[in-house]
């Protein structure tokens, strides 16, 4: 996979064990404030009722980083 990305000169893959989701603290992300015009994706992934509530830390550090923009001048 990294060979993969390397070629086709994607961007950084961060590779979290699954041992070590534990040690991972929730980082606290400042946003802009709500609106119709800016969403964070985190409001949309959830984890499926079976899963190691374990990984609701590291979907939040991943997720909650990363925001929908309506309009491309908003986002700019």
């Amino acid at each position: 996979m990294l060979e993969i990305n390397k070629q086709i000169k994607g961007g950084v893959i961060n590779i979290y064990p699954l041992e070590t989701i534990g040690l991972v603290s929730k980082k606290e992300v400042k946003m802009p404030p709500a609106s119709n015009d800016v969403r964070s994706v985190i409001e949309f992934v959830k984890l499926k009722a079976q899963a190691d509530q374990r990984l609701l830390t590291l979907v939040h550090n991943i997720f909650s980083k990363v925001v929908m923009v309506k309009e491309y001048a908003r986002a700019l």
